[in-house]
């Protein structure tokens, strides 16, 4: 439906558009733009991730300065590489007994305060194994 009400407004209303002064339809794309940023969503991220923001930011001002096609190209290969280090250090833990179930925890946690497996070391990674974090969980031991 949105693509056939501004097919049909650019179809009729053309001649309308190109009356308007440069910079009111300058300043209708910067308000747009603005609408499209989300600062409160920004904003949460940041909270929530510095890394993800700090992505998130590098991608805006590479819109902002190389333009929108070659700006969403860098924020492809941003987030590529931001995914590949994310991927080369994922989290781990070695576990331990505790509660009423003996289910298996963090032994960092100290909320849970279990005991450890005489003679037996259970260590969890936080990713799928691949050869970019493969090397990085053995050098841990």
């Amino acid at each position: 439906m949105a693509a056939a009400g501004l097919l049909l407004f650019l179809y009729y209303l053309t001649g309308l558009i190109s009356l308007l002064p440069k910079v009111a339809l300058g300043a209708i794309l910067i308000v747009t733009a603005m609408g499209m940023l989300e600062i409160k969503a920004m904003i949460d991220l940041y909270r929530m991730d510095r890394f993800e923001f700090f992505m998130a930011m590098m991608v805006v001002f590479a819109i902002l300065v190389a333009g929108v096609v070659p700006g969403i190209l860098l924020g492809l290969l941003i987030s590529l590489i931001g995914m590949i280090v994310e991927l080369s250090r994922p989290g781990d833990a070695v576990l331990c007994r505790h509660g009423p179930g003996k289910k298996f925890h963090d032994f960092g946690d100290k909320a849970h305060g279990g005991e450890s497996l005489p003679g037996l070391i259970i260590y969890r990674l936080y990713a799928p194994l691949i050869f970019a974090n493969a090397l990085d969980a053995a050098w841990r031991w």
